[in-house]
């Protein structure tokens, strides 16, 4: 089924226009290269991303399975002088984790795991059900 992009545009023009940050509205199909034009679009209009912003485009990159430029947003948040928070963090390396165990990028994931720990970050009931359901498959 197609997108309909030009009800989407009018969409996020309209969220836009009533100052709305971008939210996961392109998480659901993966659509991150729409999600990526609307986060430079709400920038080029002055709109500052926080967080939740930031937070929404990470999960979009999860879904989509696109490691580098979810790495890519978290510098950009310490560039910009909005420092990831521990939600930034799970959301980060979650969406990392279940996209390597989705590539199939067992041991990759493991060490996500762990640079959680070592960042004090908690690894929660998605973490460990994800390395559980990935490590499962794999034996």
């Amino acid at each position: 089924m197609a997108v309909p992009w030009k009800e989407l545009v009018e969409l996020v023009t309209s969220m836009k226009e009533n100052g709305y940050a971008l939210d996961s509205c392109c998480r659901r199909r993966a659509l991150y290269k729409e999600a990526a034009q609307v986060f430079d679009e709400m920038k080029a209009a002055g709109f500052e991303p926080d967080k939740v912003t930031f937070n929404s485009l990470l999960d979009v990159y999860g879904e989509a399975q696109r490691h580098d430029d979810a790495i890519e947003v978290i510098v950009e948040m310490e560039r910009v002088v909005c420092p990831p928070s521990v939600v930034t963090y799970t959301t980060l390396f979650n969406s990392l984790i279940s996209s390597y165990v989705k590539d199939g990028m067992l041991e990759e994931a493991v060490e996500r795991k762990q640079e959680m720990e070592l960042k004090r970050i908690k690894p929660d009931e998605v973490t460990y059900t994800t390395l559980i359901s990935g490590l499962d498959g794999a034996g």
